[in-house]
């Protein structure tokens, strides 16, 4: 067995992200052919949900991004060109709702790609994440 230069593995002692809300997107736009860019009109933390149906092995992309090109493209280079992208693979059985449950990104903008059909602004949900922290205090004014 090698050495490594840690001594053990422990768990982490923060508090895990968890689901506080799921949003709708405002618009939806089909800036080139078999790409639709959904916008949630705002940014957020978190993932969407997928609800789609189609045949077994279609493959879906949804790339994640804060700023559109002029054009109604995502735009990733802001984000140091992250890839912040998710694949799903139809099974073919119906009605199939995907959901990551090992990652988030920070998005406003959604791109949509290999989708069987035309999707509509229920495809997608915004799945809203925080780290679950107790709440130790708050702060109200009457001054508005």
């Amino acid at each position: 067995m090698e050495d490594l230069p840690f001594p053990h593995c422990s768990q982490a002692t923060f508090p895990p992200i968890k689901a506080i809300k799921t949003i709708q997107p405002v618009a939806l736009i089909n800036p080139k052919p078999d790409v639709y860019v959904y916008d949630f009109g705002q940014n957020f933390t978190g993932w969407v949900r997928l609800t789609i149906s189609g045949p077994r092995g279609t493959e879906v992309k949804l790339r994640h991004a804060e700023v559109l090109h002029p054009d109604g493209m995502i735009n990733v280079i802001p984000n140091h060109k992250a890839k912040a992208t998710d694949t799903y693979i139809l099974k073919g059985e119906g009605v199939e709702v995907y959901e990551p449950r090992f990652t988030y990104h920070g998005f406003r903008y959604v791109e949509v790609t290999g989708y069987p059909g035309t999707p509509t602004l229920n495809t997608l949900q915004g799945v809203v994440v925080h780290s679950a922290v107790e709440l130790v205090g708050g702060f109200s004014c009457s001054n508005p």
